[in-house]
């Protein structure tokens, strides 16, 4: 059979919006176990690759290849998928460690965004500019906002780390009773956290142009196979 894909644009938005809600909150799963975070993520890619074989064996009726023809070309698309899967893990584990040091307000935002910000300019390119979408203008007005956007949280962190360091402070004083005051870890924790955060957005922003790769030419994977 031939592998399921959204028929409609509001069908494409629909996925794209559970995909954004799955993506942006997994995480939060690794904040509440008691295991090593290792083990946690050991069962997290167990869960995502049985996932993704079951969904390849029902959705994308086990079809490999989107392009059948000579297959030329297959085996480079094979290993720009193999790639982008594995930055993306790579990206995964530095999220979580950016989470660790510097908090879940400072890591989602400046990671994600990032990723987002710097993956949407770099698949446009990929998927050949301006004929991979009817409305350049509209994309590049939501990639601004969404740079503004990371620009104003970061900002909004410093701000409020700054409020913390200053002395007879209401929130300082709350602090010293719970748990004897200062900034958890230091700032110097803080900031190799924030770069934590930052090298994690620019790797996670590398899967998105592979993958889109591996899906277009001679011999290129399905959405479901890749």
């Amino acid at each position: 059979g031939t592998p399921w894909t959204p028929s409609s644009f509001a069908d494409g938005l629909i996925l794209a919006l559970i995909s954004l809600a799955c993506w942006g909150s997994w995480s939060n799963t690794a904040k509440d176990i008691s295991k090593p975070f290792n083990d946690f993520y050991y069962d997290y890619t167990l869960g995502l690759l049985c996932l993704s074989l079951v969904a390849y064996a029902t959705l994308g009726h086990a079809v490999f290849l989107a392009e059948t023809g000579d297959g030329k070309g297959s085996a480079t698309r094979v290993v720009a998928a193999w790639l982008a899967g594995a930055l993306f893990n790579l990206a995964n584990v530095l999220l979580i460690e950016g989470i660790r040091m510097a908090g879940l307000s400072v890591a989602f935002p400046v990671g994600i965004g990032l990723a987002l910000v710097l993956g949407t300019l770099l698949t446009y390119f990929a998927d050949g500019g301006a004929a991979s979408t009817q409305s350049p203008a509209m994309l590049f007005a939501g990639v601004m906002f969404a740079f503004f956007a990371i620009l104003a949280q970061v900002q909004a962190n410093a701000t409020k780390v700054t409020y913390e360091k200053l002395p007879d402070t209401a929130i300082n004083a709350n602090k010293a009773v719970a748990s004897g005051g200062g900034n958890e870890g230091g700032g110097g924790k803080y900031r190799r956290g924030q770069f934590v955060c930052v090298l994690a957005g620019v790797t996670m922003s590398l899967w998105s142009p592979l993958s889109a790769f591996s899906m277009t030419g001679g011999g290129c994977l399905t959405p479901y196979s890749r």
